[in-house]
């Protein structure tokens, strides 16, 4: 075998009777490739002009077929990459099936797709230009130094305004530098039965006056397009920014927070406590366990408001748990004692998820 590959950092590999050399200099037309085990082997390898490469002194250990092979499979993929408009898992099952066709004991050592992805991907962002350091970097024509920037279609405006539910979330993990959060907008579709995605937004932060911007922005493009904006109902998550702007752009909606984000916060609060293992390691059977507080605080939020306050105050069998007096405090600032100051219709209602359909029921409140 005679190869030369790119392994990292632009260092050139050459891989020449089942040994793997890294390129040492080059003198002329004369290349030095030395054992990539320089301490302690002496192998060497040379190369002049376009002769035939030579061992000048050899290797003191067996060669790797192993590693040879997966060196050999991430070039040739790197190569279609770079040759081919193709989906990145279609081409990495190409070879691989390719592979497996011809040497099908080799592919059991081969690297999973979410092992390499990162450095294929990173080939695939070689043709793309760098992303913007800030939203003033951001040039659309028509459309310079954007604030924020929003994706849409005109059948998206018209469904969402055709809507009288519409879910609002944002989520930072996946969002592109120089933006801190990509914000989706989605729509109760009783078609479908379910939830469906009409606007993703890029914003550069989550403060009050962002979203007070971005929902602004929302009512002008509709209205730019005859069309009006004026939902019923909003569901968002627990975040302050969202829900103040959204009292003050959208007044006569019913705002509703999200079960899956209540649930979210109650456990955070568990694992904060240090009561993560112990939320784990619980039995199914034990009523008094951190799990069965966690499962019936939750629970909560299906009560009818006239009876949650009865039903709080009779948790009080967990008193042998570490901090679970710091829990019910917890739980009695943050969602309990704030939501006896509103009536029930400025309440904001939890959503129960089921198999992917929404069901309403009020419960704790937050502001």
């Amino acid at each position: 075998m005679y190869l030369i590959v790119d392994i990292k950092k632009g260092k050139k590999c050459l891989l020449f009777d089942e040994y793997r050399c890294l390129r040492d200099h080059i003198r002329n037309t004369t290349t030095y490739w030395r054992c990539e085990k320089l301490i302690a082997c002496p192998g060497r390898t040379i190369r002049r002009g376009d002769e035939p490469s030579v061992i000048s002194s050899p290797h003191n250990h067996d060669p790797s077929k192993e590693q040879n092979e997966i060196i050999k499979f991430k070039s040739d993929l790197k190569f279609r990459i770079r040759e081919e408009q193709v989906p990145l898992k279609q081409l990495y099952r190409s070879e691989l099936i390719k592979l497996y066709t011809c040497n099908p004991d080799d592919v059991c050592n081969l690297p999973q797709f979410h092992q390499i992805k990162t450095s294929l991907y990173r080939v695939i962002n070689e043709n793309y230009p760098p992303l913007p350091r800030s939203i003033n970097d951001v040039s659309i024509e028509d459309h310079l130094n954007p604030r924020f920037l929003t994706v849409g279609t005109q059948q998206s405006l018209h469904d969402l305004c055709a809507s009288d539910h519409i879910l609002l979330d944002g989520t930072f993990k996946s969002c592109p530098e120089p933006c801190a959060q990509l914000y989706t907008v989605h729509i109760q579709s009783p078609t479908l039965n379910s939830t469906v995605s009409v606007l993703y937004s890029l914003l550069p932060n989550k403060t009050k006056n962002m979203y007070k911007l971005f929902y602004n922005e929302l009512i002008t493009v509709t209205l730019k397009h005859d069309l009006v904006l004026n939902p019923r109902f909003i569901t968002v998550n627990f975040e302050q920014g969202a829900i103040s702007a959204l009292k003050h752009i959208f007044p006569g909606a019913t705002l509703k927070g999200c079960n899956f984000h209540h649930n979210q916060c109650l456990f955070k609060k568990i694992q904060e406590l240090g009561l993560q293992r112990d939320y784990y390691d619980s039995s199914p059977d034990d009523p008094t366990s951190v799990k069965s507080l966690f499962k019936q605080t939750a629970a909560l939020a299906f009560m009818p408001m006239s009876e949650i306050h009865d039903l709080w105050c009779g948790i009080d069998k967990f008193d042998h748990i570490p901090h679970a007096q710091q829990f019910f405090d917890y739980f009695t600032d943050t969602w309990w004692m704030k939501a006896v100051y509103f009536t029930e219709p400025y309440g904001i209602t939890i959503i129960l998820m089921v198999q992917g359909l929404q069901m309403d029921w009020r419960g704790g409140i937050i502001d």
